[in-house]
């Protein structure tokens, strides 16, 4: 309920803003004594954006304002982001002032409670705006039980004082009693143009849109004047077909027609409105020249679609994050966007994401993630036990913890646990560790968009660094187990097949077997080459590193010299290994 609240408040400051450009631009258009049907029309576009949440994006869009103005989650503290600094400065000063600023000790948002309540206090104006619509109607519909037929769809009622269509499907005209002549032809003329223009269902549209945004003045203010020129276009529609000047005539009709408003707009007749305003405009009326309704219709479509559009924009985080980056929470309590960030996140073989279970009651708040075992990508784990695979498969849950650090404000522990097994099958992660591995802080980096995918860019780029970083020392650790030079290489091939092949690729260690000089390993007994030490990693790409280090030697007295070595590392099939290794 909260979020389409959010929702709806960020149509109606978008519509808003557009109601403001309507407003300006039919004054314009009546100044230029073009037909008021074109700002009729315009109002459509106000409409539209009241009910319409989406839109494209064009470089002629005139909205300089965020669409999301309002934001479905909080860093810090609540505030507004419209993209006019002028008001966004001005609304967040009050903001900060009235309204209690989001706590991360706190698992539960207190601006959470009050949108809750403001949500409900606008479902209830709706409620009330629409029993009273409906009623109306309904009194409506019981006083003119006793009306009668004129002719086809005209009828006639002592029971009314003005003029109207009512109706959806089959509308009708109702018509006071005691009109005839001139009088009676123009008035029918009005209220068939409402008909055949669909006015009949077009009011009652706009009122239910109005009622859904009933808290914005500017909404009811779009109502009232779209149903004036809606008026003044038919009485225009009216002249224009008439022989002669009819301008007085039709004046006198109206204005003996005129009747007293209730002062509240009803979303289903079309009683007489704004007669002084109308009898003007008439009055003033000369019919159009073609050049000047072409001119408007180019305006109007040419208008419509710079408020109809959105700026360009950057793009959101795209790709396997995207769907974890709209859920972001400063509260670990919101267990909905925390399930959704936890499950959009990707797992590496063979887990999968099952389920969380959160720990809100004192802190460090806490996370668990249940991981499951896919079996069938078990089954290729060569005898490890689920601890093992989970160890190999740290990096990208380093990833992931990063990564939840970053989108959840106050989660201080999260982990990873696989279902069903031992509590030592587990990854244990806490915010310390995870602030670490960034300069700023940590719900701070996720905020924006643009920061986000840099956040997201350099976690998976940690999780490649460890990742080769494994391979590469764990090789570096093999080296001193393969024998070369001092035993038959056939030896020397078994040994490698059985310590190399794990952080080798199969191309390279062809390589080595056709050329047995260029194999590394142990030559004596001492020294031996104990380890390699990394200097750099240099990411080339998606599937390969440059990886620049040194074998440090080892003998009974301790570290016996360095050799430098350049290695590259690929991946293949998901996994790293080395396709080539070089003594510099």
């Amino acid at each position: 309920m909260t979020e389409l609240f959010i929702a709806v408040l960020n149509l109606s400051i978008v519509a808003s803003y557009t109601a403001i450009l309507v407003m300006i631009a039919g004054f314009v258009l009546k100044k230029l004594k073009l037909p008021t049907v074109f700002a009729y029309a315009l109002w459509a576009i106000v409409f539209i954006r009241l009910i319409i949440p989406l839109s494209f994006e064009s470089n002629v869009s005139m909205m300089p304002i965020n669409t999301n103005t309002i934001p479905y989650q909080y860093s810090t503290a609540p505030s507004i982001d419209s993209g006019i600094a002028v008001i966004d400065q001005s609304v967040n000063k009050v903001i900060e002032s009235s309204l209690p600023a989001a706590q991360p000790a706190n698992s539960i948002d207190p601006i959470d409670i009050i949108l809750y309540a403001a949500a409900f206090v606008w479902l209830t104006g709706i409620a009330v705006l629409a029993t009273y619509a409906f009623i109306s109607y309904v009194r409506l519909y019981r006083k003119l039980s006793t009306a009668t037929k004129v002719q086809g769809n005209v009828f006639e009622s002592d029971r009314i004082s003005a003029p109207f269509v009512l109706g959806l499907i089959k509308p009708k005209i109702y018509l006071p009693l005691g009109l005839s002549g001139e009088q009676l032809s123009y008035i029918v003329q009005h209220e068939q143009t409402h008909i055949r223009r669909f006015d009949y269902l077009t009011k009652p549209i706009a009122f239910l849109i109005t009622i859904i945004h009933w808290f914005n003045p500017l909404a009811w203010l779009s109502y009232n004047w779209m149903i004036k020129d809606m008026e003044m276009s038919c009485d225009e529609s009216v002249m224009k077909k008439s022989k002669g000047d009819a301008r007085a005539a039709y004046s006198y009709a109206l204005l003996s027609m005129a009747a007293k408003q209730s002062g509240f707009p009803s979303p289903i007749s079309f009683g007489e409105s704004d007669v002084k305003g109308r009898i003007r405009n008439i009055m003033s009326y000369k019919k159009p020249v073609i050049w000047l309704g072409s001119l408007a219709a180019a305006l109007l479509i040419i208008f419509a679609v710079s408020l109809l559009s959105n700026p360009l924009r950057a793009m959101e985080p795209a790709g396997q994050y995207e769907q974890a980056w709209k859920n972001r929470t400063p509260y670990i309590g919101n267990g909905g966007k925390v399930s959704s960030i936890s499950g959009g996140l990707p797992y590496p073989a063979p887990f999968k994401y099952d389920h969380i279970q959160l720990q809100t009651e004192k802190e460090p708040f806490g996370l668990t993630v249940y991981i499951a075992i896919n079996e069938e990508a078990a089954a290729a784990a060569n005898g490890l036990t689920p601890a093992q695979q989970l160890a190999l498969a740290a990096p990208e849950f380093h990833r992931n913890a990063l990564l939840m650090f970053g989108l959840i404000g106050n989660a201080g522990e999260i982990v990873f646990q696989i279902k069903d097994e031992p509590e030592e099958s587990s990854l244990f992660y806490t915010r310390e560790w995870a602030q670490a591995q960034v300069e700023q802080p940590l719900f701070e980096a996720t905020e924006k968009s643009e920061e986000f995918e840099e956040f997201a860019k350099k976690a998976d780029e940690r999780v490649v660094q460890d990742q080769v970083t494994a391979v590469v020392e764990g090789f570096g650790q093999s080296l001193k187990q393969v024998r070369i030079a001092t035993v038959p290489a056939e030896q020397t091939e078994a040994l490698m097949d059985q310590f190399y092949a794990p952080y080798v690729t199969a191309e390279q260690m062809a390589k080595w077997k056709q050329n047995m000089e260029l194999v590394p390993g142990r030559e004596l007994s001492s020294p031996w080459p104990e380890r390699i030490d990394i200097d750099s990693i240099a990411i080339e790409g998606e599937d390969s590193c440059l990886v620049k280090g040194n074998i440090i030697g080892m003998a009974s007295t301790g570290e016996a010299g360095k050799i430098e070595v350049e290695l590259t590392v690929v991946r293949e099939n998901g996994q790293w290994k080395i396709n080539s290794f070089e003594e510099k």
